[in-house]
């Protein structure tokens, strides 16, 4: 369950920070019955633009797969081979 908290709540800014680093998941500050922001640690936030560039590089990946655009292991090692034996 997503940890929710109204907006009015950021003028305590030590114990939201707390919560920050001791929430592994985003908080959502609400006003009224809507969602207003989105906050996190910077742990989590550069965790999660890790993961994010981790499945960017991976669905390109597969596109390159789907596309032909990759040999198969053992025929790359036997073009390096034969370059280096040049």
């Amino acid at each position: 369950m997503p940890l929710m908290i109204p907006v009015e709540k950021l003028q305590d800014t030590e114990s939201i920070s707390m919560l920050c680093k001791t929430c592994d998941a985003p908080i959502f500050l609400m006003n009224g019955e809507s969602c207003d922001m989105v906050l996190m640690s910077m742990e989590a936030y550069e965790r999660d633009l890790y993961l994010l560039d981790v499945q960017r590089k991976l669905q390109e990946s597969e596109q390159s797969v789907r596309e032909g655009k990759v040999k198969d292991a053992y025929e790359a090692l036997q073009s390096l081979k034969k370059y280096i034996d040049q």
